[in-house]
């Protein structure tokens, strides 16, 4: 669900319950907050409010990104506010979100590669990338299950999963992170591209030494003629094109890194 279609905090709560189509919801949502199940009814019936440390609490429970969790307590200030100027300086606020939100998203077509105000972070550590990819596949729906699979603490995952969000990399759909454009790219002549090469390089030297079957890592050293060597580098750039369209249409069931290095190794 996207909390931005709401603008009254209640309403979004009952339609987020309703749309689980599980039964026990309301009183797993009562557990989480630790307040009565007739609290919750009462609140989506829009007879009572929760309280600030509530939705605090709420925000966890529905992982919600940092600038998601903005925008429900300042919808949450907006249904309690007790005057008509208060109501209106929050109202302001509310409309105030959604131009900026929807000034980024305006800056990201849906298969375009990130703006360059938004690549040097991104290609700046291999977790974005990888995170990113990892959001794609069902059992890494989560801040915790990504953490848990890439042995960082959930904090830093944090991290990364709200800028992914909050530039359009990465979705959040009814509680749980997707990935956004199916493909990122970097242009040679981008000032990052060595940083993009060199994070999954070492990433690479790292895994090498852990031996893992499902893992392949080949080096040959060569000497051959200038013919071949330019028949190879074809050769291989066909093999990346094949899979740049192939991995396109891909079920996303697991992740794998490609780096390919065919280089001459003197001035």
């Amino acid at each position: 669900m996207d909390i931005y279609r709401y603008t009254e905090y209640r309403k979004f709560l009952k339609e987020w319950v309703e749309n689980q189509g599980a039964r026990g919801k309301s009183r797993e949502l009562a557990l989480q907050l630790g307040v009565h199940t007739s609290l919750i009814s009462q609140v989506l019936n829009e007879k009572r409010h929760l309280s600030l440390e509530n939705v605090c609490e709420l925000s966890e429970f529905l992982r919600l990104s940092s600038e998601e969790t903005e925008f429900l307590f300042v919808i949450y200030h907006s249904s309690r506010a007790g005057s008509e100027r208060l109501k209106q300086y929050y109202d302001h606020k509310i409309q105030t979100l959604l131009k900026n939100r929807a000034e980024v998203r305006a800056r990201l077509s849906k298969d375009a590669e990130p703006i360059e105000t938004v690549h040097s972070e991104f290609y700046s550590s291999w977790l974005y990338s990888a995170i990113r990819n990892l959001s794609a596949i069902n059992s890494y729906k989560t801040t915790n299950d990504i953490a848990k699979g890439l042995g960082l603490p959930r904090t830093i995952v944090k991290e990364v999963c709200d800028f992914l969000v909050l530039n359009g990399l990465c979705e959040i759909k009814e509680g749980e992170l997707t990935c956004g454009p199916p493909m990122t790219h970097i242009s040679r002549h981008s000032p990052v591209v060595k940083s993009h090469h060199s994070n999954w390089r070492i990433k690479a030297i790292e895994r090498v030494v852990l031996q893992n079957e499902k893992d392949l890592f080949f080096t040959m050293p060569m000497s051959l003629s200038e013919k071949d060597a330019e028949k190879f580098r074809e050769a291989l750039l066909k093999v990346i094109s094949t899979i740049h369209k192939d991995v396109r249409n891909s079920k996303s069931e697991t992740v794998r890194t490609l780096n390919i290095d065919f280089f001459s190794f003197i001035e």
